[in-house]
């Protein structure tokens, strides 16, 4: 029996301590309750992703003292290849500490969004010559080359459906919300992020901001979209 007493001892004693962790980080992640943070879902604005209506899952990290009445700037945050929405919430925490509500998305074919990665859809690429369309199994190779957006150059992206990867549905979300000022809205991605949040920002020019982490930079005449230079 006494063989038995200290291992029974030491197994309470982690639990308890988990227990404790994970209030710890709860308390930690809303900032010791002065932070809202609420998950949950919205259906994609159209149906050019495909056939049925997909929804995006997205975390939402809002201030203390934000809604209708007074309104708060905002950040859409997109995470890199092979995360999700959870990869951001330090970003998130620390941007609603300082009084700017956050949504951190899952991109296609990540997390709980149920569109996949082929909703992206692909385009021309330059394997050999502009002339060879790429197909069949090598087609992730097209899905993998983040840098061919929709709107840059159309002789290679022809065949992309929404290289935001849901960016401009979560904007459109961001934007919806009552406690957030549609006029300071800004954008930030990781990555694959990087090419969402282009794409996002070419979609709506009147973003105030984009930080782009580990992506890559472009002079302003290869970047032409239907509402001109950006």
């Amino acid at each position: 029996m006494k063989k038995l007493v200290k291992p029974l001892m030491a197994f309470c004693v982690c639990i308890l301590l988990v227990i404790l962790s994970m209030c710890i980080a709860a308390w930690v992640q809303t900032d010791f309750g002065k932070i809202r943070v609420s998950t949950g879902s919205f259906e994609t604005a159209d149906q050019r992703a495909g056939d049925a209506p997909g929804s995006i899952a997205y975390k939402l990290y809002v201030p203390a003292g934000a809604d209708a009445s007074h309104p708060v700037p905002a950040v859409l945050v997109m995470h890199g290849y092979q995360n999700d929405k959870e990869t951001s919430a330090a970003y998130g925490i620390e941007l609603a500490r300082r009084g700017i509500a956050a949504l951190s998305v899952d991109l296609y074919g990540h997390g709980n969004t149920t569109l996949g990665m082929r909703f992206r859809g692909w385009g021309r690429a330059k394997l050999t010559n502009l002339d060879k369309t790429v197909s069949g199994p090598k087609r992730f190779l097209i899905m993998m080359t983040f840098s061919i957006m929709d709107f840059f150059k159309p002789e290679i992206s022809a065949g992309i459906k929404d290289s935001s990867m849901g960016g401009n549905d979560a904007y459109r979300f961001l934007q919806s919300l009552d406690f957030v000022d549609a006029d300071r809205i800004g954008i930030t991605g990781h990555s694959m992020g990087t090419w969402a949040s282009w794409s996002t920002g070419a979609a709506f020019p009147g973003h105030r901001a984009i930080v782009l982490q580990c992506g890559e930079l472009f002079p302003p005449r290869l970047l032409r979209c239907d509402l001109g230079e950006v």
